[in-house]
């Protein structure tokens, strides 16, 4: 498998997310698909980019043509009496395969394809930015076969972004939570203004990959308008319960309620700590990738799981997901699109499903404690906890 990292078209090393795979795949593991110039999952218009004073946020997606494409950004406020614009050149790499695989290979066939991408990623940096602003960002492919050549987003605003995964814990929507009322009401007051959000897939709209997939169009705007961001003084005023368009199917949570409890609560106390510490008031961006029910070996990659001792889901399908066929596939679908996302940290919430494989019997990767609990009688969540 043939990997590249990708850094800016000035040579400067990307913002990478802590902890992650540090590298761009050159290979995206499907199809190559005509497609316009267009952007990963997790960018769209009121979107958060991670401040910084030394290192830009990076920003990439797909392309059509092999030609230049520059970046564009407007940015009003931030500290700035006027407003700011400059450009930057993106670095632009061919879509390669030279693993052999192909959408049926890499993509778990309960995993839908995704919607049509270009034959190239392009990536770039944009200039460190302080906090809050308003930016304008224009994306341009010089070629003029490229279709739809001009993709503009717009209110986007920088801040610190936080990237929220695990299993159900994090994965428990908002709208099942005692204080959603509560919070819903200090929004409406006019609190945590500067907080947004973004949600990566769920239970019945999760991505599994059996290779990495660092660019993505799932859940991205080619999917359609509606993955995008959302500011919490939009999205919590609206219903919490979208009406069904027929009666084939359910009632869905908005996007305030459907987001992750966890994440969400996290921002709203990062926000109250930082106030009560007298630090500055800044944006605040969570991004949302969780699925319940999953091992943790499904956001493992192959290489860490091969020094992993007592897995119970190696290659061949010891039930990474119920039913899945194979470790790795959350990370490679789940994680791998925001490995090369620009964040301050991350947070991690996953507790009990590595138990209930080890009362089956299907021992979890460092859960030999677990298992010996089981084989006492013992509730291993209760055991292993202490």
């Amino acid at each position: 498998m043939s990997y590249r990292r990708l850094a800016a078209a000035d040579g400067t090393a990307p913002a990478l997310l802590h902890a992650m795979a540090i590298k761009l795949l050159t290979g995206l593991l499907l199809p190559a698909l005509a497609a316009a110039l267009s952007f990963s999952a997790g960018f769209s218009s009121d979107a958060v980019l991670q401040r910084s004073n030394t290192t830009g946020a990076a920003i990439y997606g797909y392309a059509h043509t092999a030609g230049a494409i520059s970046v564009a950004v407007v940015v009003k406020g931030g500290g700035r009496a006027q407003a700011h614009q400059y450009k930057v050149a993106a670095a632009v790499m061919p879509w390669t395969d030279d693993t052999g695989c192909n959408a049926t290979a890499c993509v778990d066939p309960k995993t839908p394809l995704p919607p049509a991408h270009g034959h190239f990623v392009w990536r770039a940096l944009l200039q460190p930015h302080a906090a809050g602003g308003e930016l304008t960002v224009t994306v341009t492919a010089a070629s003029a076969s490229e279709p739809n050549a001009t993709q503009t987003l717009e209110r986007l605003t920088m801040g610190d972004v936080y990237f929220c995964s695990g299993q159900s814990n994090m994965a428990l929507q908002t709208y099942f939570t005692f204080s959603a009322a509560t919070l819903r009401a200090e929004i409406a007051a006019g609190q945590y203004a500067k907080l947004r959000h973004f949600m990566y897939g769920d239970m019945s709209n999760h991505f599994e990959s059996l290779a990495p997939q660092w660019v993505t169009s799932w859940n991205s705007l080619s999917a359609g308008p509606s993955y995008k961001w959302h500011s919490v003084t939009e999205s919590a005023a609206l219903p919490e319960r979208i009406p069904a368009a027929n009666s084939h199917d359910h009632v869905a949570h908005s996007a305030f309620s459907q987001f992750s409890a966890t994440c969400m609560y996290f921002g709203v106390e990062l926000i109250d700590a930082r106030a009560a510490a007298g630090l500055e008031d800044v944006p605040i961006g969570l991004i949302q990738s969780a699925i319940g029910g999953s091992q943790i070996e499904a956001w493992m990659s192959k290489e860490t799981l091969s020094t992993c001792k007592d897995q119970s889901t190696t290659t061949g399908g010891g039930g990474a997901l119920p039913g899945g066929r194979d470790a790795g596939q959350l990370y490679y679908g789940m994680t791998a699109p925001f490995a090369n996302y620009s964040v301050a940290g991350w947070l991690w919430y996953q507790v009990c499903s590595c138990c209930c494989c080890c009362c089956s019997c299907r021992c979890s990767c460092r859960c030999s404690c677990c298992c010996s609990c089981c084989r006492r009688g013992r509730c291993c969540c209760c055991c292993c906890s202490r």
